[in-house]
């Protein structure tokens, strides 16, 4: 325990030397490890524009790229390049075999996620939606925050483990099975929507219909916290500016600054973009 000079605080330290290059990346890949950092954030503040907390920096360098690139690269599913995404993967045959853990999966609640809760506390009555919310990480965080959470997914299966990790989480998540171009939720349902790695999955002809959904279902003011690919690589539609302009300012949605980011996987890490998206509130 650390105190300040004006014996404020506390201030909890955590000091960490990395053996390898790799290191950082197989920390936030190993579930024990990434959790507790995620807990911590529900009992620390953000001082002078900084976080917190700081997780480890997992951008790839040169260096590191060529030290570690045998683990560090992201193994995309095998799709035949010239696909037509639009329900080509099997998402439920996923799930049932286990091999999302090895591909999408990362244990606990995603990093960029959690920074965002611990900047924007919940609201008391606050609702949020996570769209593609697969095996229910991010929905156990957002239900941690504060929120009354709902989930969606096309899978069946990666709807029963999302329930078995509420379940054993002891927190209370609303799942539902179905399709983000077609929402099953009243209209104005929730103040935060989070998708992280849905979108880039849809192709260009839905993305109207996606931005249309999400719009519908946002409350007045309401925010959009979008995570996805930035790298033209199968199976994944990338996220791009362009694409976004195109769809998202039709339905009502104002587009904030689309950041580089690393989208940490139990497969490795996918170079990414965040952006926050909010509802135009209506007069």
């Amino acid at each position: 325990m650390f105190f300040g000079e004006d014996y404020s605080g506390p201030f909890f330290v955590e000091v960490i030397t990395w053996t390898e290059p790799s290191a950082p990346g197989r920390a936030y890949w190993t579930p024990e490890v990434n959790e507790i950092w995620t807990n911590f954030y529900a009992f620390t503040e953000s001082r002078n524009g900084r976080p917190g907390i700081d997780y480890p920096t997992v951008r790839r360098e040169d260096s590191c790229q060529q030290a570690a690139a045998a683990t560090d690269r992201f193994e995309p599913p095998d799709v035949p390049a010239t696909a037509n995404l639009s329900g080509i993967l099997d998402w439920d045959e996923w799930y049932v075999t286990g091999r999302h853990v090895s591909a999408w999966e990362l244990g606990a609640g995603s990093p960029e996620l959690a920074y965002f809760l611990a900047c924007n506390p919940a609201r008391i009555l606050s609702a949020a939606l996570d769209l593609g919310c697969g095996s229910g990480a991010d929905c156990v965080l957002l239900a941690r925050a504060g929120y009354a959470t709902s989930g969606v997914d096309v899978s069946a299966e990666a709807l029963r483990l999302a329930e078995e990790r509420a379940l054993k989480e002891e927190v209370a998540v609303h799942l539902e099975c179905g399709s983000v171009l077609d929402l099953p939720y009243e209209s104005e349902s929730f103040d935060l929507v989070t998708d992280r790695g849905c979108f880039h999955h849809i192709p260009e002809e839905d993305r109207a219909r996606y931005a249309t959904e999400v719009a519908r279902v946002l409350k007045p003011g309401g925010t959009l916290l979008l995570r996805g690919s930035r790298v033209q690589q199968t199976p994944f539609i990338p996220i791009t500016a362009e694409s976004l302009g195109r769809h998202l300012p039709a339905a009502g949605l104002n587009l904030g600054e689309l950041r580089e980011t690393d989208l940490v996987t139990n497969g490795g890490v996918i170079p990414g973009y965040l952006c926050l998206i909010r509802k135009g509130v209506i007069p």
